[in-house]
């Protein structure tokens, strides 16, 4: 099959290491789109710190956000699906790891991914970069009170321990029933149970009435496994993790590199 659509994830994948979109690697997304190929964002980041960034590139159309839990129109803002997490697993999960870990402070994002709510301490352990995404604000309640409505997604980290160590503590907690993830980000991210980028994609598919041998995606982290084995043609990026690299069907060069610019080009070459 031919591919009519390209997910790509952003934070070392499509944005280089500055954080920003090399001129070559664009011109190969927006001549995909001329020739009628969708190019979709997937990304673990909350999608309200997209819309004048992507707007500018030019892909305006859908985008996967929350790691797969979110899709939506860009350009309109519409909610196409969301995928929740239920109150009893979160407060069960969340009792279980404070217990366990004192000190861990987490977040929930709630409402079609426009509404932050914090556990007491969160506000306190944000870095500078994370403000200058989204303007990390919202209502401070305690742990059982932000697990009492249904949320896209728990963030939790600690002021002492590194993401991985929090990872494992809520893994060891969790009892397989949520999708525990790291994203390169200092806290980790807790969504429902099996929510993945690719069945984000998946579901956005089923709208887009795309097949599955018809999407071609890239990625490099943890949080990619899933959609580089789903997709019909998944690329790592060089600087992948080694996980994201054998998921892959093939490896391109790295973020730095024009990785994504050298296999859109091959692409659209091929299919002239």
């Amino acid at each position: 099959m031919s591919i009519k659509l390209i997910a790509v994830d952003l934070d070392g994948t499509l944005f280089t290491s500055d954080h920003v979109v090399a001129e070559r690697t664009q011109a190969a997304l927006l001549a995909a789109e001329a020739a009628g190929i969708m190019v979709v964002p997937a990304t673990g980041r909350h999608h309200a710190s997209l819309f004048g960034r992507l707007g500018a590139l030019g892909y305006d159309r859908y985008a996967i956000a929350n790691s797969g839990a979110l899709g939506l129109r860009l350009a309109t803002d519409e909610v196409l699906f969301e995928d929740l997490m239920e109150p009893a697993v979160m407060t069960d999960l969340l009792g279980r790891v404070i217990d366990a870990l004192p000190g861990v402070a987490v977040a929930a994002l709630r409402s079609g991914g426009r509404e932050f709510v914090f556990g007491e301490g969160y506000l306190d352990l944000i870095t500078a970069r994370e403000s200058s995404h989204l303007a990390m604000s919202g209502e401070v309640l305690a742990w059982r009170d932000l697990a009492a409505v249904p949320a896209l997604k728990l963030l939790a980290r600690h002021p002492e321990l590194d993401v991985e160590a929090v990872r494992e503590q809520f893994v060891a907690a969790d009892n397989h029933r949520c999708t525990i993830v790291t994203t390169g980000a200092p806290f980790i991210e807790v969504q429902g149970p099996g929510i993945t980028k690719a069945t984000g994609l998946a579901q956005l598919c089923r709208v887009l009435g795309v097949e599955q041998g018809e999407v071609m995606a890239f990625g490099d982290g943890m949080n990619d496994l899933e959609m580089l084995a789903w997709a019909g043609v998944g690329v790592a990026m060089a600087n992948a993790s080694d996980e994201a690299k054998a998921a892959a069907d093939r490896v391109t060069a790295d973020n730095d590199h024009d990785g994504v610019a050298l296999v859109v080009e091959e692409l659209l070459t091929s299919s002239r």
